[in-house]
């Protein structure tokens, strides 16, 4: 797989993922007010939600806090 340097990075606000067709994935999001969409081949895509996938399940999610009086 090749490594990219990140110049930039965002959190991102209203993550969409869908299939506009069925041979093309589309990713939509909002940052900085700015709505923006890319564009991935059906198996960068499925490739992309596998990785996705993978990284949630390595990490538990954060653990409720109880308060304590």
């Amino acid at each position: 797989m090749p490594e990219f340097k990140v110049t930039r990075v965002y959190e991102t606000k209203f993550p969409i993922a869908h299939m506009p067709r069925p041979d093309l994935g589309q990713i939509d999001f909002s940052v900085e007010g700015e709505t923006i969409s890319f564009l991935l081949p059906r198996g960068d895509f499925e490739r992309l939600g596998r990785k996705i996938a993978r990284l949630v399940a390595e990490i538990p999610p954060p653990s409720k806090q109880v308060s304590v009086d």
